[in-house]
């Protein structure tokens, strides 16, 4: 019988490669797919290559841009392929519950939301009519044309953000703020619970099925 040290090392590796044999199949697939485009697209003459050189050239551009792509793509494959393997179907769980107890969260305190952010039109509006725009100074010098935006685009800048910078502004929006994160919060925290239920179960058992003697892991 392994020792607990012993399970733990294997399971790391089982997770690593894992993962990596994920992300290489994807990595490979979606780089090579990206180098087929750029030499179809030559060969078709939608791609200007006039010699050798260019031929060379174009397909180390495509390579790098392949690997780059592969390399994003092999994280999330990878990521994917490992959760499947580890927890099987049960991965969906977190991505089906979030969104959706997030929508509700959303729509049951919409209400909330909607008030906090007409006191921060109301606290804007009250803020810019008690500003003196620089931007208004400018006065006649608007005649000038488009050339006065050079001057006038700085101003008014400044102007929205000495607005925005008033106590009444920046006080409604830290409400909005944190009324935002608590919606959000609660939202995620019902798929967070169940994913926290759900998730460790479905580990344990796809763990004891890939351990038993009966059984050889397969990636």
């Amino acid at each position: 019988m392994r020792s607990l040290g012993q399970a733990l090392v294997a399971e790391l590796k089982f997770l690593v490669r894992t993962f990596i044999a994920g992300a290489k199949r994807a990595f490979l697939i979606t780089t090579a797919l990206i180098v087929v485009f750029a030499l179809v697209s030559m060969l078709r003459g939608e791609l200007e290559v006039t010699g050798a050189a260019d031929v060379v050239v174009m397909l180390l551009v495509a390579i790098g841009y392949g690997a780059y792509v592969g390399a994003i793509v092999g994280l999330v494959a990878g990521s994917g392929w490992l959760a499947w393997k580890t927890v099987g179907p049960w991965m969906f769980v977190p991505l089906v519950l979030t969104p959706l107890s997030v929508g509700l969260a959303f729509w049951g305190l919409w209400g909330l939301l909607e008030a906090q952010t007409l006191d921060l039109g109301g606290a804007l509006r009250s803020a810019g009519a008690e500003h003196d725009w620089m931007v208004a100074s400018l006065g006649p010098a608007a005649r000038i044309g488009p050339p006065i935006l050079i001057i006038a685009l700085p101003l008014l800048v400044a102007d929205l953000g000495l607005v925005v910078l008033t106590p009444n502004v920046l006080w409604e929006l830290f409400v909005l703020a944190f009324d935002l994160c608590f919606v959000l919060g609660l939202g995620i925290l019902p798929a967070l619970l169940c994913s926290a239920v759900v998730l460790p179960i479905a580990y344990v058992r796809r763990y004891r099925k890939r351990t038993s003697p009966e059984t050889t892991p397969e990636l």
